[in-house]
């Protein structure tokens, strides 16, 4: 401290003064008001108990009052803003105190966190049909869904391209979809009744190239590979990701599993979700809760072994594992527990790993990056159909597009039946959500964009006949895919110059 104080006291008072000013200015701005409350919050406390120097015994004693009073996920948020203004005023870097952080981990364990209640479509009719008109009329709104004008709704239309019906088994959905990068795209989808169709995209029209079968368990994902058209990935429920060869696909290539040896009695984990890293070289899997832990999984694309995996950040099913795609170091994940993590995936130890943690205070369904002048965005869809835009420096989302939001973009009437069905990223600075409605079987299809912090509607896909389940976007082409309900796959044009 003593030197500290030396090297401060030789510092001429300009250059203080300048270095004064660029410290204040490293928090983020929109959110340094409330980076700033709890550090006085802090302070207060400090000085109420005496504690006259920031230690890691200190800051045990007040998070240990705090256990009583928040939440994981909001100890985890309060932790995060402390440890960065902290870090910036007063030089004390907390990320280095590992009891702290065991402490806070601890108290996760066993903590469910509190779901928003959301009516199913049965419910919803059942409402439509037995609740009294002479009450409820206004909230039913059943004669019309709509406040757009139709001539307004024709000039902005995203046209149709082409479409297919897959072969349906038992009504069964499209759940999933991958697609290729190029014009005249290769796309897979996964359905319902565990199994998955390749089509190629040629002309505007569809041909099935392939189908692939009696998967012992549900999909839950679809991948193709970053390196290679004719390489899928295909994630199963029941621990295992295979990889396939559009060329030979009488059987998978390999496969990836927990499983370290033939005959290995080892319980395998419930997969969630899974991605493949841009450059090819990790594969990674989230799973749901497994004896009161959740993990995230990792292998080398180069040999099927398991390398490894983090369970401490999340509380309970992970629903999200995207890696950056412009950084195949980086990773982030989502949870029904609320948080957003994001990694650094060089470290294998988790807590050297964890870059960040944002509190939702929801539960996470889709996470999307996307950039804005060279700088990474998070995307967030919740399963209470909110979209949440994350700066990685602000302790809050920059902008919070919640139903009632979305529904009035849509120029819609009821709330209750708007859905989001996914966001992607643009080649510019904008991001792409996809919305719709379940009146009249779903058929009312939005794209929106988010430009200046506002949700404009932009495009009606006005020939889609089913409630959309998934969806991926041809950023270099301008092409949408979707899937859903009715088993249709719809291949639109996205006119971005709107």
């Amino acid at each position: 401290m003593e030197e500290q104080h030396e090297i401060i006291t030789c510092t001429p008072p300009e250059l203080r003064e300048i270095a004064n000013s660029t410290v204040d200015n490293l928090l983020p701005q929109k959110s340094k008001l409330k980076y700033e409350k709890e550090s006085l919050k802090f302070d207060q406390w400090c000085k109420e108990n005496k504690a006259q120097h920031i230690s890691e015994n200190v800051l045990l004693a007040y998070f240990e009052l705090q256990t009583h009073l928040k939440k994981p996920s909001s100890l985890w948020s309060m932790y995060s803003m402390l440890r960065s203004y902290l870090n910036v005023h007063k030089n004390v870097d907390i990320s280095r105190y590992v009891k702290l952080q065991a402490l806070l981990k601890r108290f996760s364990q066993g903590y469910e966190p509190k779901k928003s209640k959301i009516l199913d479509l049965e419910q919803i009719n059942r409402f439509i049909q037995e609740a009294d008109d002479k009450h409820y009329l206004d909230t039913k709104d059943y004669d019309s869904d709509s406040n757009e004008d139709e001539a307004v709704s024709s000039i902005n239309a995203c046209p149709l391209v082409t479409e297919k019906e897959i072969n349906r088994k038992d009504d069964s959905y499209i759940l999933h979809l991958s697609a290729t990068s190029d014009a005249s795209c290769n796309i897979l989808i996964g359905t319902s009744n565990n199994s998955c169709e390749i089509f190629r995209l040629g002309e505007n029209r569809l041909a099935k190239l392939e189908t692939l079968e009696n998967f012992e368990h549900p999909i839950i994902g679809v991948q193709f590979s970053p390196e290679s058209n004719d390489l899928m990935y295909i994630a199963t429920s029941l621990g295992n990701i295979q990889l396939w060869d559009l060329r030979t696909p009488q059987k998978f290539v390999v496969q990836f599993t927990e499983k370290k040896e033939e005959g290995s009695s080892n319980d395998l984990k419930t997969l969630a979700c899974f991605n493949a890293s841009a450059n090819n070289r990790l594969l990674t899997a989230g799973t749901e809760l497994y004896k009161g832990e959740a993990f995230i999984l990792f292998w080398d694309i180069r040999n099927t072994t398991l390398m490894g995996g983090y369970w401490e950040s999340h509380t309970d099913d992970v629903t999200q594992v995207v890696f950056d795609p412009n950084d195949a170091d980086k990773l982030m994940s989502g949870s029904v527990d609320g948080l957003i993590n994001v990694y650094d995936v060089k470290h294998t130890n988790e807590d050297d790993a964890l870059m960040d943690s944002f509190n939702t205070e929801s539960s996470v369904e889709q996470l999307c990056w996307y950039s804005n002048k060279g700088k990474d965005f998070i995307s967030c869809i919740t399963h209470t159909a909110d979209v949440q835009l994350w700066s990685p420096d602000d302790a809050e989302p920059y902008a919070h597009f919640r139903r009632s939001d979305i529904t009035k973009a849509m120029k819609r009437k009821s709330e209750a039946h708007c859905y989001v069905a996914g966001a992607h990223r643009l080649l510019g600075n904008e991001l792409l959500i996809l919305a719709g409605s379940n009146w009249n079987d779903g058929e009312h299809l939005k794209c929106m964009s988010t430009s200046n912090k506002k949700l404009e509607s932009f495009g009606t896909l006005k020939e889609n006949r089913q409630r959309v389940r998934c969806s991926v976007f041809n950023q270099y082409h301008n092409l949408l895919m979707t899937g859903g309900e009715q088993g249709i796959l719809n291949v639109w044009n996205v006119n971005l110059n709107v």
